[in-house]
């Protein structure tokens, strides 16, 4: 019998423009279920974001939100594991706090934000962004008022030709993790989304294997952010509109449509069954 831990990246992978799961996703994932397959969600989103999408599943799953900044089983909601900041831990981000803003979501759920850092055109991005999520937004001024916050992730919100310099800088300057991504909301932006050092979608799947040791493993992701997933992975999974750097490291390059992702998954273990692998 194939054992299989698949690990999805959810947007830009799973679903697409903030969509819900499909009743054909939901069947199908319904049907790895059914095969004792382990299900491991791994994204750059919110918590809460992220069960608002998952709810529809009736099955058990793992949900690993903040880049695997902590690993929650479902249904109990139980906290596995989590690798969390304090502000003390951040005191070497504040170069880039000063001169972009930042936005700070904490482990229980709020997001924090410095409206009078932002300048003109990332202020109205981000106003834009605080109206569409249904989430709970405080204004401050300084990481130093966070001091009692447990810090899910930090994220600097950017024009692209920024994002790769400041990434680059933060993980050469520190031991922190500071992948990039495309905003969800417009792909004119990036997130440089900064986590502890042991807080990766990849540090989840290696958490996963801890219990599921003899698991094939599959991860499926379309953006820098999913490169740890992709490497630690048996099978890695691309999406055709990843970066070039994610896709020469892929085991497989998915077609961007809604149910070409399992169709790829189909023919991995196709390949298992017939021992090619």
């Amino acid at each position: 019998m194939i054992q299989l831990l698949l690990a999805f990246d959810l947007d830009g992978t799973l679903v697409r423009d903030n969509a819900s799961l499909s009743e054909k996703m939901i069947e199908k994932l319904h049907a790895y279920y059914a095969k004792q397959y382990v299900l491991l969600f791994v994204t750059g989103r919110t918590r809460v974001w992220a069960e608002k999408l998952l709810a529809p599943l009736d099955c058990p799953f793992v949900l690993a939100p903040y880049n695997g900044a902590t690993l929650i089983s479902y249904p109990a909601k139980e906290v596995v594991r989590s690798a969390f900041l304090q502000v003390k831990d951040c005191g070497i981000l504040q170069p880039w706090v000063d001169k972009f803003g930042v936005l700070v979501y904490s482990a229980e759920g709020d997001i924090f934000y410095t409206p009078s850092l932002f300048s003109t055109q990332m202020a109205a991005h981000i106003e834009r962004r605080r109206s569409l999520q249904q989430e709970s937004w405080k204004k401050i001024e300084s990481l130093s008022q966070l001091e009692d916050t447990s810090i899910a992730s930090i994220r600097f919100m950017l024009l692209p030709e920024q994002a790769e310099h400041v990434s680059s800088e933060i993980e050469c300057s520190s031991m922190l993790r500071a992948p990039t991504m495309i905003d969800a909301f417009d792909d004119a932006y990036r997130v440089v989304q900064v986590t502890a050092f042991e807080a990766s979608k990849g540090q989840a799947l290696a958490a996963m294997l801890k219990e599921y040791p003899t698991y094939v493993t599959v991860g499926a992701g379309n953006d820098m952010n999913d490169m740890d997933l992709i490497r630690k992975a048996d099978f890695g999974i691309a999406m055709a509109d990843a970066p070039l750097a994610l896709r020469e490291m892929s085991y497989r390059i998915c077609p961007v449509s809604e149910m070409a992702l399992f169709d790829c998954i189909a023919c991995i273990e196709k390949q298992i069954e017939e021992q090619e692998w």
